[in-house]
């Protein structure tokens, strides 16, 4: 298995490396020729139709649709035929600005009102919306693919022409997945794709049983991927996560029984809500005015505590 073949294979099993381009400076620069030519166009138009007024057996062109749909007396209907290109490169340019406006479009209820509001939705239209709305890469996931594509023992350089440099980092901006990984919450991003891979690289290779190279077939496009099951890493996560926000606030209130200052009291109570909201900040998805809500509670349950307790 080589080339094309074995990048698909790749991607086949690992869904998070099916990362692609969606060229949008072509896109653009395909804009702008269709207006360009539209441009064009219309100065041909002009000139055509100031010919045609001084006609004197279709004096009324510019009046009457059907005299201007008529041949001339050279048995042509040069302005009409202008038209009709127009309208032809007209319908073009009006369906490439709609691909090129839905593809910008982040908001899926935003795309879903702009096909709405077209009479015959283009089916290339459906498709681009359904790409405007696809991530960019995961980073690790990119780097990992690129890495892939040149070690030996995996990619070894599978493809020989332009499109090799496809996944470079010069088109990194150009880039989208189809099915990126997905983690809740920068903690969990943090532990995914730091954490895990130093852990894999210092201890985890010698404890996981991963593919050995030198015994995988030449046509295996895993060979010496070692994989870590996403589904248990998120549960250990959520263990650890519960266990924290079960012992923050426990051991708030035992710092506090145990400090007689004051002042050192109010100053633990600042440090604890502060971790908490940099907690919530990092472990969470939670909305800003929720942070607030839920740090301002916690806060004052500890000006409770310290006012009920007083100094012993």
């Amino acid at each position: 298995m080589e080339g094309y073949l074995k990048i698909a294979e790749l991607m086949g099993r690992h869904e998070e490396l099916a990362v692609f381009r969606r060229f949008d400076s072509m896109n653009f620069q395909n804009l702008l020729y269709l207006q360009a030519e539209l441009v064009h166009l219309e100065s041909d138009y002009h000139q055509i139709s100031e010919k045609g007024e001084a006609c004197t057996a279709f004096p009324h062109r510019s009046r009457d649709w059907w005299s201007l749909t008529q041949p001339g007396p050279d048995g042509n209907r040069e302005q009409w035929d202008k038209v009709l290109e127009i309208r032809e490169k007209l319908t073009e340019y009006s369906v490439t600005s709609l691909l090129l406006l839905a593809f910008f479009i982040t908001s899926t209820c935003s795309s879903a009102r702009l096909i709405k509001h077209i009479r015959k939705p283009d089916e290339q239209l459906h498709k681009q919306v359904f790409l405007s709305n696809l991530p960019k890469p995961n980073a690790y996931d990119l780097d990992f693919f690129r890495d892939w594509l040149q070690r030996p023992n995996m990619g070894n350089f599978p493809l020989r022409g332009l499109d090799r440099h496809m996944w470079s980092a010069d088109h990194e901006a150009d880039l989208i997945a189809i099915q990126p990984r997905q983690t809740a919450d920068p903690f969990s991003m943090w532990f995914i794709n730091t954490f895990i891979p130093l852990f894999h690289r210092t201890v985890g290779y010698h404890l996981k049983a991963c593919p050995n190279p030198a015994k995988a077939l030449p046509a295996d496009a895993s060979a010496e991927i070692c994989q870590y099951s996403e589904k248990k890493l998120f549960k250990l996560l959520d263990m650890l996560i519960t266990v924290v926000a079960s012992l923050l606030p426990i051991s708030s209130i035992v710092i506090l029984y145990l400090v007689s200052s004051m002042v050192a009291r109010l100053g633990i109570v600042v440090g604890f809500t502060a971790v908490f909201s940099l907690c919530l900040t990092l472990v969470t998805q939670a909305r800003r005015v929720e942070i607030f809500a839920a740090t301002s509670a916690f806060a004052a349950v500890q000006v409770v505590f310290v006012s009920g307790t007083g100094i012993p």
